[in-house]
This record gives structure tokens, C-alpha cells and sequence, in this order.
């Protein structure tokens, strides 16, 4: 890794905190966050900070000029949330973490200071929390270059997309590591301290039925509720992503273009979702295998090889990609299930692959039926729970008219009666969806609202 932050940057990052850099942290974080230890949430501080204000800013100024963090500031409780219904073993708890609002106050600001240079510091394949880049940027590169893959069937080059699953990625940060990577990057001796004081000092009590059972002090990891470690955690995965250019560079690896004069990509992350696509050689192959142990020896990281993936180009033999794939010990798939929840390979009916956005909304449907919800309450339940559903899958992929036609069936079915009697449709759903101010109840027009959101791709 090479320095990326120059003396300008360092100069922004340890100037002086204000108490109005305080109250605009305090601004950002939800109200109704979960409270930490002392039951206090982010509404009593932004209700009362007249009050508390001035104690609450010179508590954090304090920590973020002198890097004096009281221990008990960063207790961060631990709670195990069920993560389906059935449950038979410990992984299917997921642990959450509720820090305290005023290490949060503190985190929010050392981050409203990094946040406008990651632009310059983190590489372009990383969109995850990076101004300027979105989620939907990677998924369309992801779709081009695997669609570019399955349909390649001559010539004598051949590709490779490897698609990987990285256990409890935040857990696993070493913080030795981690300090080093800072050092590498170039940030100042004062910077550094102050983020390895937020990482290094926290402690966990696990909740269990709200009583205490016992304290765990942490020796490596982020936690998931700090707004300090997603960011953190990008400069992490740049050791990643260093292994893998250094490799391109040293010509081990080449990217796949997906036409004569269109740039070749190599790899793509956002946070520790990883596409991997070099040449379907031994080679590279070993080359890769070389860079995932790296990785978990240096890094401290555990690849789910169960779960990763790698999808051959058609124009390679069925014995190769056997050969190939017991090199990596990775399953072969036809394509990648999905990548950051859409498929990356559609195919020839776009219908089949988005057909289970309408099961999702019968699901969310069936498990209102049972309340007694009002006309007024459908609306409220539409507008923003249902109609959300597709938008993720809209901002990317223009949808079947046909099956957007379904939905806003379902919503007027949903609106007019909530259980199984039918009743009347008394208004037509395109007057509904007008503005209030015309005479509708201001439901969107999914056709319509697809092609708004595909506007901002071009």
C-alpha cells in the first residue's frame, strides 16, 4: 500500500472540534436510536440539550482533543436478536450492538471530518460510504461484465467471476493490523491515536431478558453499531483490494472488458461484498488462491468457501472448470445466486427473475390481514412499506409493464379490502395515484416511477 493522504488532508483531519461540530452529530443520529447502557436515547440529549449541552460537548470535546476516553463511555451493550422463527443453534442470534450516545457523539464527529477525503483515499472498485459513489453503480458493472461472461462461448481467451463470502468480516479485524494500515496510508501519530482509542477500549455486557450477564473485553473487531466503523473498515478492505492491483500489476492477473475499448475491471467491492474477474487460467487461479490465504493470515479474515462461488465463461470445458475449481476449493455455479440482493444474470424472462418481489408483498399483505386496520391505515401501509418493496430492484432494472401492472392491482386490492372479501373498487387506482391537491391520495405510478429512476443512471 502506498501514502494516499497528504499533509492538506492530515492538517483537516486534527484540526480543532467545535461544540457546533458537536451539535451537528448530535443532529444526524436518529432520535429513536437504540439507548446505551445508561437507557438514555439520542431524543432526551436533542429534547434537553439546553440543559445537558454544555457537560455533554465538553465531554466529548475533552475525548477527541485529549484522547481520553473514561472506559465506562464505551461499554457497548450486546443483544441477541432472533433471526428466523425456528431457532436451533447460536449463529441464527444475531448480535447487535447499542453504544452510547455520547461515544456516538463523539464517533459522529471524527467521521463528519473523514467522510469528504475518502473520496481521494479509498480505490474506485470500494462504493460502500463513499461520497459521490452508489450501490447501484457496482450491481450494473456486476450485471455487464457477468452478462459479458455467460455469453462468451468462442475464442481462445476465457474468463472467470469469483464471487466470495466473508465470515463476520467486522469481527475478524485484527486491530495490529489495522494500525499498520493506517501508518501505511499516511494519516498523522494524532489521528491514529484518537481512532485506535475508540476501537481498542470497548467493552461488551451481553443483555439477555434486560439483566446483565457478565463483561467481554474485546481484543480485535468493529463493532456494528459504531458510526465510526463502516469507514473504518474500508481502509481495512484496501489491504484486500492492494493484493489483488498489486497482482494485475505484476501481470498475474488481468480484468475482464467487456468490449474492445471499454476499461477492464478486475474486482469490485462494497464493504466486504467481493466480485472477483480475472482469466479462467491455472495460473490466475493460484494466483488468487495465494491472495485468499494473505488474507487470512494476514488480515485475520475467514472465507466461506461453502458460500463463495465462480461462474466460467461457456466457451470453458466442463473438465477444466473441475480442474480449476478444486485449485480454489469453490462450488461451480451457472450464475451467481445474487449480488448486494439482485441477480446479476437475468436471462431471457425478466419476468422469472422478479417475480418474487410480488411474493414479498403478499407475504407483507397476508401478515397485516389479521389487524383491523383501517381505510386511512392501508394508505399509510402502502405508501411506505409496499411501495418501497420494488425500488431497490427499479433503480437498476426497467420491469416488466406487466407484472408493475400486477402490483398496483395487489395495492388497490390491499386498499379497498384487507381481507378476503372482495369488495368494490370505487376509484379507479390511476385517479388514486394523483396528487392530493388534484383529487387522489398521491400513490406512485410504478411505470412511471421506474423510468424516474432509471433517469439518474444516464
Amino acid at each position: 500500500m502506498r501514502p494516499r493522504v497528504r499533509d492538506e488532508m492530515n492538517a483537516m483531519l486534527i484540526q480543532p472540534f467545535t461544540v457546533e461540530e458537536v451539535i451537528l452529530a448530535l443532529k444526524q443520529i436518529h432520535p429513536l436510536k437504540s439507548p446505551g447502557p445508561n437507557g438514555m436515547s439520542p431524543l432526551f440529549y436533542q429534547k434537553y440539550w439546553h440543559i445537558v449541552g454544555h457537560d455533554i460537548s465538553c465531554c466529548v470535546l475533552d475525548i477527541l482533543h485529549n484522547c481520553l476516553l473514561n472506559p465506562q463511555l464505551n461499554f457497548t451493550n450486546i443483544v441477541l436478536i432472533p433471526k428466523c422463527p425456528k431457532l436451533k443453534s447460536m449463529p441464527q442470534f444475531p448480535p447487535i450492538s447499542l453504544c452510547n450516545v455520547v461515544y456516538k457523539l463523539a464517533s459522529k464527529t471524527i467521521v463528519n471530518h473523514l467522510r469528504p477525503l475518502l473520496n481521494s483515499l479509498i480505490s474506485p472498485s470500494q462504493s460502500d460510504f463513499v461520497l459521490g459513489r452508489l450501490l447501484t453503480d457496482n450491481i450494473l458493472v456486476a450485471y455487464e461484465i457477468n452478462h459479458f461472461i455467460s455469453r462468451k462461448q468462442h475464442g481462445f481467451t476465457s474468463h472467470v467471476s469469483l464471487k466470495l463470502d466473508i465470515s463476520k468480516a467486522y469481527d475478524r479485524v485484527k486491530w495490529n493490523f489495522f494500525w499498520r494500515v493506517l501508518v501505511r496510508i499516511g494519516f498523522y501519530s494524532k489521528f491514529i491515536d484518537l481512532i485506535m482509542l475508540c476501537v481498542t477500549t470497548v467493552s461488551y455486557p451481553f443483555l439477555l431478558n434486560r439483566e446483565d450477564f457478565g463483561l467481554l473485553q474485546s481484543g480485535r473487531g468493529f463493532r456494528q453499531g459504531d458510526p465510526l466503523s463502516p469507514y473504518l473498515f474500508l481502509f481495512y478492505a484496501e489491504a484486500f483490494s492492494s493484493l489483488v492491483s498489486q497482482a494485475e500489476r505484476n501481470g498475474e492477473l488481468q480484468g475482464v472488458a467487456v468490449s474492445r475499448y471499454a476499461p477492464r475491471v478486475l474486482h469490485l467491492f462494497f464493504a466486504d461484498d467481493t466480485l472477483i474477474f480475472y482469466q479462467a487460467t491455472s495460473d490466475a487461479i493460484a494466483c488468487i488462491k495465494r491472495i485468499l490465504e494473505s488474507l487470512e493470515r494476514a488480515l485475520g479474515q475467514k472465507i466461506n468457501l461453502e458460500k463463495s462461488a465462480l461462474v466460467f465463461s461457456t466457451n470453458v470445458s466442463l473438465t477444466a472448470r473441475e480442474n480449476l475449481s478444486a485449485i480454489l476449493g469453490v462450488t461451480v455455479d451457472e450464475r451467481h445466486a445474487k449480488y448486494l440482493g439482485l441477480s446479476t444474470i437475468i436471462g431471457q424472462s425478466k419476468r422469472k427473475v422478479f417475480d418474487s418481489i410480488k411474493d414479498q408483498i403478499w407475504s407483507k399483505m397476508q401478515s397485516w390481514a389479521a389487524k383491523k386496520l383501517s381505510q386511512a391505515g392501508r394508505a399509510v401501509l402502502i405508501k411506505s412499506v409496499l411501495q418501497a418493496l420494488p425500488t431497490f430492484s427499479m433503480s437498476c432494472f426497467r420491469l416488466p409493464d406487466s407484472l408493475l401492472h400486477e402490483i398496483e392491482g395487489m395495492f388497490a386490492n390491499f386498499f379497498w379490502h384487507s381481507g378476503s372479501k372482495a369488495k368494490i373498487h370505487c376509484i379507479a387506482w390511476r385517479k388514486l395515484c394523483r396528487p392530493k391537491v388534484e383529487g387522489g391520495l398521491g400513490f406512485r405510478r410504478l411505470c412511471e416511477f421506474n423510468e424516474a429512476l432509471l433517469a439518474k443512471q444516464a
